[in-house]
């Protein structure tokens, strides 16, 4: 879990500063939806980061120095010119396929009964440009990681026509690239490894392995990357929010998807009821008494894990402000879900009804 405690806030500034930043947050995404900045989000990730027939140069077509692989920003240009250069010293996607190089990585291949982590299709999906073989190039190397590809999608048909001062990003897209400019898109794409899709994902089994939890926040990412974009005057100042409440709301939609194709499978191969759905601290916590869960109390029956609602705790409050019928429905909803997952094998048809029904409104 990435914590950031840089900024020095104290808990009393924090009571103050949440509601006036979801306050602000709210006027923005009206503006936002009222403007139609970016695509609307009644599309499905699944649905629109879909496999691409255009074939894979790699890393290595983006380092000259006269394109991507500058030392020192350009920052006189539309391009840096610096930007695989700050992908491979600083950015930790450059370092995704070392990971699976190191102990921990191969200790989890032992438990999960895998080949060489870095040999395994259940780790580079994400943690390298996993293509398949017929769409790499002779300079594609998947030691790359999570490369440049992995985000602006195949470059084969646009690499060398966007150098062109005519070529449009219309044109680029039109050729293989992703749009990364919007941010429903971006949203989207992260989320295909950040919380995951039917063909990858991180189960409870990985976690108990010692994968880490997948925890995903668009902006907050977005921030701690090292930059190698321009962030246009046309963003406005309050980008930031706006990618927030965007990216909670496509990360709501996801989740609930998730839950629904989880709890829908009917196949050995997925576990029914999937325990990364639920509340860690359920059944992950210390014994000693007195404590704060016996002060608490609990909700629905002791002993049962509850269901983590954590993608929805936050951005309830946005929807409050800026769509307050659309807030009491999910609120309902929402505890219908934590109730019917207090019995998740009795209730599988009900569970995928009402996950679906709830990412229709996060939409």
């Amino acid at each position: 879990m990435m914590v950031i405690t840089s900024r020095g806030l104290t808990r009393s500034t924090l009571k103050i500063a949440v509601p006036i930043f979801i306050l602000i947050g709210a006027l923005i995404i009206v503006w936002t939806l009222d403007g139609r900045r970016d695509s609307d989000l009644h599309t499905r990730a699944n649905d629109d980061v879909r496999p691409n027939p255009f074939r894979y140069t790699g890393a290595g077509s983006c380092s000259s120095h006269s394109c991507h692989g500058g030392v020192s920003p350009r920052r006189e240009k539309r391009v840096w010119q610096n930007e695989f250069s700050l992908w491979v010293v600083q950015d930790k996607h450059a370092k995704a396929y070392d990971v699976l190089l190191n102990e921990t990585s191969r200790r989890m291949a032992r438990i999960l009964n895998l080949t060489a982590a870095e040999k395994s299709e259940k780790c580079l999906a994400c943690h390298a440009t996993n293509v398949p073989i017929e769409q790499r190039t002779r300079s594609f190397d998947i030691s790359d990681g999570v490369s440049c590809e992995s985000c602006h999608g195949p470059a084969e048909k646009w690499l060398g026509p966007h150098t062109s001062r005519e070529w449009t990003h219309e044109q680029s897209l039109a050729a293989g690239m992703y749009d990364t400019k919007d941010i429903v898109k971006r949203a989207e794409l992260c989320l295909t490894c950040h919380l995951g899709t039917a063909e990858k994902w991180v189960d409870h089994e990985m976690i108990a392995a010692g994968h880490p939890d997948l925890i995903f926040e668009l902006d907050t990412y977005t921030a701690v990357m090292p930059p190698h974009w321009r962030e246009t005057e046309q963003k406005g100042p309050w980008f930031g929010v706006r990618a927030w409440a965007v990216g909670q709301a496509v990360a709501l939609r996801e989740a609930m998807h998730r839950l629904a194709r989880r709890a829908g499978n009917r196949t050995w191969e997925e576990a029914w009821p999937e325990l990364a759905e639920f509340n860690c601290t359920t059944c992950h916590h210390g014994l000693r008494q007195p404590s704060w869960r016996q002060a608490r109390g609990y909700r629905g029956t002791p002993g049962y894990p509850t269901y983590n609602a954590s993608r929805y705790t936050v951005f309830r409050h946005l929807v409050a402000l800026v769509a307050p019928d659309v807030r009491s429905s999910l609120d309902r909803q929402v505890n219908e879900l934590g109730q019917l997952l207090q019995s998740p094998q009795r209730h599988r048809r009900e569970i995928v009804a009402r996950a679906r029904s709830i990412a229709a409104l996060a939409d």
